[in-house]
């Protein structure tokens, strides 16, 4: 059975563009949801002093994140107009497109960890 892949990015939000992340992300989470790549959860966080923005995803499985790729991609690259990738956790097995992108943001200076082997857990669908 396949097992999830999750992804945490940590950026940090240039001078000056705190409105303009707060609007991409919303442009961001609103084109996701209208493509069925898989994703199950996708969330932007920030810090309370407006320098950090955190997105979390949660894909059904290293299939759906190749699939997200070239959906996401324009906004993406907006996105680092904006905005510096300084980590990037992922929690499963990346598959090869993904495993590129993870290395061109190491060569640009993210902190990349990757955690491959689930042991335990589950997913269930969200009651809110």
């Amino acid at each position: 059975m396949p097992q999830p892949l999750i992804l945490i990015t940590t950026s940090t939000i240039k001078d000056g563009e705190l409105d303009n992340v707060k609007a991409l992300s919303t442009r961001f989470a609103d084109l996701v949801k209208e493509h069925d790549t898989g994703l199950m959860s996708f969330h932007f966080y920030i810090n309370d002093d407006g320098t950090l923005v955190s997105n979390v995803q949660v894909h059904r499985d290293a299939e759906s994140m190749e699939a997200y790729l070239p959906v996401a991609q324009p906004l993406i690259a907006e996105a680092l107009e904006l905005t510096q990738t300084d980590a990037i956790d992922v929690f499963g097995a990346p598959g090869a497109i993904f495993q590129q992108v993870l290395r061109m943001n190491a060569d640009q200076g993210a902190t990349v960890r990757v955690t491959p082997s689930h042991l335990a857990g589950f997913t269930t669908a969200a009651h809110l």
